[in-house]
């Protein structure tokens, strides 16, 4: 069954893996993410190693057996490359720093480790995390190991016995987004979009936006650009920007729903989160959407696997304000417009950009 469900993805490293293989790469290299490249060189070439959370994201690792040995010979990947797999929380080995020998007890990835920290360390699995940085990732905490029929399922976390497995739903559009609307002149500063755009319409929109690089798990998607009406304005292209995360954000809940995951509450972070975003997400989600209070929930999260750190507390929370009935009027346009375009790639009465 597991093998049944796997993917092949661009995104994954087992498919760099397989072409590299392919244009023939010596047997003698060793392979890994970024945090077994610094294990490496940090302890000397003496450690190649890796922890659950970064295996599991080749599509290559299975949380009971380890690396999956059928999956690894159909992409012909010498299993020498891959790295050992430990706990989260292990000593990895020594860094000399200063001529000191420093302890390397924790690795963990980037998501996990912010999904993580905003749970609550893995007590609050009701919390749905949604990390804005370049791209856009949504993440739900499980106990269990579960064969999702549309979600990726890497593991968070593992220490001994111990396991968190998440659900994942992305777009490679987030922060990168609003970088190109100040690249092009729409915006002259981040905070300018926070000032500018209103709050939600349930009105029928000038501009209905979607983004270039196409979100997981929705493998049918509109052709990316500005669906424009003769009348639209500039604010109303940054207002479609703001609407479409709330759309996107709709349809990861709705897709939840339907396999049967609920969340109570919804925590964000990065580098790409705003206030405008936030208010859209909790009007589309229909639950309060939270600001930790710190700046880096990844790194807070891989350090509290070796010290006793506090968990985060709330720093700013948005409520959802339409009621049901403008909710559903502001959210029905965007969806009119998902099904319409994936099908015709154009929207009656507008123009592509």
């Amino acid at each position: 069954r597991l093998l049944s469900r796997f993917q092949f993805s661009p995104s994954m490293a087992s498919v760099a893996l397989h072409f590299w293989r392919l244009q023939g790469a010596p047997k003698h290299w060793r392979f890994g993410c970024l945090d077994s490249w610094l294990l490496f060189h940090l302890t000397q070439g003496k450690v190649h190693a890796t922890d659950p959370s970064m295996a599991s994201a080749t599509g290559l690792f299975h949380p009971e057996t380890g690396w999956i040995s059928p999956l690894i010979h159909l992409l012909k990947i010498p299993k020498e490359w891959l790295p050992q797999v430990f706990p989260s929380a292990s000593r990895f080995g020594e860094a000399k720093i200063a001529k000191k020998s420093v302890a390397i007890r924790s690795l963990l990835a980037d998501q996990q480790a912010s999904l993580w920290t905003v749970t609550g360390f893995g007590k609050h699995k009701q919390r749905l995390g949604i990390t804005i940085g370049t791209g856009m990732f949504y993440h739900l905490g499980l106990n269990r190991f579960h064969v999702p029929k549309k979600f990726f399922l890497p593991m968070a976390w593992c220490e001994k016995e111990k396991r968190l497995f998440f659900l994942e739903a992305f777009t490679g559009s987030g922060g990168s987004v609003l970088h190109w609307l100040k690249q092009t002149g729409f915006l002259s500063t981040y905070e300018e979009f926070d000032q500018k755009v209103p709050p939600p319409s349930p009105s029928l929109p000038k501009v209905f936006f979607w983004p270039p690089f196409p979100p997981y798990p929705f493998a049918k998607h509109p052709l990316p650009g500005w669906y424009l009406t003769a009348s639209a304005t500039p604010l109303d292209l940054l207002s479609s920007v703001a609407d479409w995360f709330g759309l996107f954000s709709h349809l990861v809940h709705r897709t939840l729903s339907q396999e049967g995951f609920f969340f109570e509450e919804c925590w964000i972070d990065g580098g790409g989160k705003n206030a405008t975003i936030s208010q859209r997400i909790a009007e589309a989600l229909q639950c309060p959407v939270i600001w930790p209070n710190i700046s880096n929930s990844t790194a807070y999260g891989a350090a509290s696997l070796c010290l006793p750190l506090p968990p985060v507390e709330k720093k700013r929370v948005f409520r959802p304000a339409l009621s049901s009935k403008e909710r559903n009027q502001w959210l029905q346009q965007g969806l009119l417009f998902f099904e319409k375009a994936k099908v015709s790639s154009s929207f009656p009465g507008s123009q592509t950009l």
